[in-house]
C-alpha cells in the first residue's frame, strides 16, 4: 500500500488521524501517533505490513456491511414496491401509503452501542462511513436516529459480530 492509499481508505472509512491512530496500534499495543500518521500519508514513513493489513480487515468490514446493507435495502424496496402509473397525482397519492425505509445513522457512539450493543467505536464508523455512501449514492433517503434497523435485515447480524 502507498501513501495515497492509505489516506484514501482512511478518509473513505469516515476516519479522521486521530480516529485512526486509535484503531491502528503499535507492536506495544499502543496508538499510532498523529504526526507518524502525517508523515505515513505524505509518503515519508514506509507503510508496514500490519498497518497494511489493519486498514483491510476496516475495509473489509466496510465491503461486507455495504453488500449486506445493499441486499436488504433492495429486499426492503422488492417488498414495499413503488407505484407504477403515468398520472402522476395518482403516483404521488399512492406514493403517500409506501412504506419508507429509515435507518439510523447514530451521531453518538453512545447511541450506538445502546441500541446495538456493540461497544466497537471502529464499527460505528464503519456504519456511519457505509450509511453515509449509501445516501450520497441514493440508494437511501431517509435517516433517524430514533430509528430501528428492521429486525430482518441481515446487517443486524454484522453490527452483533456475526459474519455469516
Amino acid at each position: 500500500m502507498n501513501n495515497l492509499k492509505l489516506k484514501a481508505q482512511r478518509q473513505s472509512l469516515g476516519l479522521t488521524v486521530a480516529e485512526a491512530c486509535e484503531l491502528v496500534k503499535n507492536k506495544d499495543g499502543k496508538p499510532l501517533s498523529k504526526r507518524f500518521w502525517q508523515y505515513l500519508e505524505q509518503g515519508e514513513r514506509t507503510i508496514t505490513d500490519d498497518l497494511d493489513i489493519a486498514i483491510f480487515t476496516h475495509a473489509s468490514h466496510y465491503t461486507l456491511l455495504l453488500d449486506k446493507l445493499t441486499a436488504d435495502i433492495d429486499q426492503f424496496n422488492q417488498d414495499n414496491p413503488k407505484p407504477i402509473t403515468d398520472d402522476a397525482d395518482e403516483y404521488f397519492d399512492k406514493l403517500k401509503s409506501v412504506k419508507k425505509l429509515v435507518l439510523p445513522f447514530w451521531h453518538s457512539f453512545e447511541q450506538f452501542v445502546t441500541d446495538t450493543g456493540n461497544q466497537s467505536q471502529a464499527y460505528w464508523k464503519i456504519w456511519q462511513a457505509v450509511v453515509g455512501h449509501l445516501v450520497l449514492i441514493g440508494k437511501l433517503n431517509y435517516l433517524d436516529d430514533d430509528a430501528k434497523v428492521p429486525a430482518n435485515f441481515s446487517c443486524n447480524n454484522w453490527l452483533r459480530g456475526k459474519y455469516g
